[in-house]
């Protein structure tokens, strides 16, 4: 049928694209740092201060998590030391999870994060927040199937 039921997406369809669709909002989280604990000897305490001075993985430059992360880090003069950049979160995750770096993640994820990749949480940044958005070709969502990964998400993942 060449149909896509729904994207999952950090940010709503622009509404200068050529595309009828339409943005249902999931939720939106706050902005955690989270590292192996190879990597995390007295980094807690020091938070965000500490993060000058260990490997950090970070979004690809063209998201907007990336350039609020970049703002925030400037704000309070912290020079970090990037040792990859990654478009794709799963890699990242990948890269974090062997001890390569801190990563950011949403906290909502925190739970996940903790038991299925040992992560710790380094610190939470209340100040940066991210929206989650699916975007689908329907107004109303009718689709059962769409309706629950929506339903889910919202109840149980971002407690709306």
């Amino acid at each position: 049928m060449h149909r896509l039921d729904l994207i999952i997406a950090d940010a709503p369809i622009p509404a200068d694209v050529n595309i009828k669709a339409f943005n249902h909002r999931l939720g939106r989280s706050t902005l955690s740092c989270f590292g192996a604990a190879s990597l995390l000897q007295g980094v807690r305490k020091r938070f965000p201060m500490s993060l000058g001075q260990l490997p950090l993985l970070l979004p690809g430059t063209e998201s907007a998590v990336r350039r609020k992360l970049d703002h925030w880090l400037a704000s309070r003069a912290i020079s970090p030391r990037i040792v990859g950049e990654f478009d794709d979160g799963a890699m990242a995750l990948a890269f974090g999870r062997e001890g390569r770096g801190l990563l950011f993640a949403p906290t909502v994820l925190e739970n996940q994060l903790h038991a299925e990749h040992k992560l710790t949480t380094v610190g939470q940044i209340n100040t940066i927040v991210e929206e989650f958005f699916v975007i689908s070709i329907e107004r109303r969502i009718s689709h059962p199937a769409v309706a629950m990964i929506i339903d889910a998400a919202r109840s149980e993942l971002f407690n709306a």
